[in-house]
């Protein structure tokens, strides 16, 4: 209001110096946008942007106490966040975390893997793992939502070192990519891991709520 700018005429009609001085670059931006200029490539009408991320996440029925309990709903979301791996064609080269406690306040931790994969066993491990190395316990964990974070086609070829198991990594994606194929054809829960198979304070399917922020599959 300042410099008279009340509408996205005026905004059109102002000094493009002007705004790059009290705003930048995105003062410019501003102007090209007011005027109807957009020099962005136009995208296919059946194009899809690459997720940049792929997660799950949960509010609990009841307050997670301990780690074992954490353990099973991090089983438990992996198992969605795999599949959705292998539909995808995607590998996961990180993990990321995001624990509201039950003073509702966040935390948010990730890693990098050793090896990108989509194993759900080896991501369920992982994020685990990063849980247990971050979260102090001073309050009891209300949901926690996973991702795997750092995407790449499963036909990339990857860095290999020489400490890190990759036949076991290999072994572990062809017997869960057997699994995945029975679920296929006979349901989600044909096959489960058996921590699953008790109340592990889990909503029911439709209680399940998806984090799905921007250039993420929820």
């Amino acid at each position: 209001n300042t410099y008279g700018i009340h509408s996205i005429g005026d905004l059109a009609q102002t000094s493009p110096d002007l705004l790059k001085y009290r705003l930048g670059k995105c003062g410019m931006m501003l102007v090209r946008y007011a005027n109807g200029e957009d020099h962005s490539p136009v995208a296919n009408q059946d194009y899809e942007a690459p997720a940049k991320s792929i997660g799950h996440g949960i509010t609990t029925k009841e307050d997670l106490e301990n780690s074992a309990e954490v353990w099973n709903i991090m089983l438990a979301l992996m198992q969605d966040v795999g599949h959705k791996l292998r539909v995808y064609d995607k590998n996961a080269g990180g993990i990321a975390i995001d624990i509201r406690n039950s003073e509702l306040a966040h935390k948010q931790w990730q890693c990098q893997l050793p090896a990108s994969t989509h194993s759900t066993s080896i991501l369920a491990k992982e994020a685990f793992s990063l849980f247990s190395r971050s979260y102090r316990w001073e309050f009891p964990v209300r949901s926690v939502p996973v991702r795997a974070i750092n995407l790449s086609p499963q036909s990339c070829p990857q860095q290999i070192d020489l400490f890190t198991d990759y036949t076991e990594i290999n072994r572990k994606e062809r017997i869960e990519n057997v699994v995945e194929n029975i679920r296929d054809r006979f349901g989600k829960y044909a096959i489960m891991p058996a921590a699953l198979c008790r109340n592990i304070k889990m909503p029911t399917d439709r209680e399940i709520e998806l984090k799905m922020p921007t250039g993420m599959i929820g």
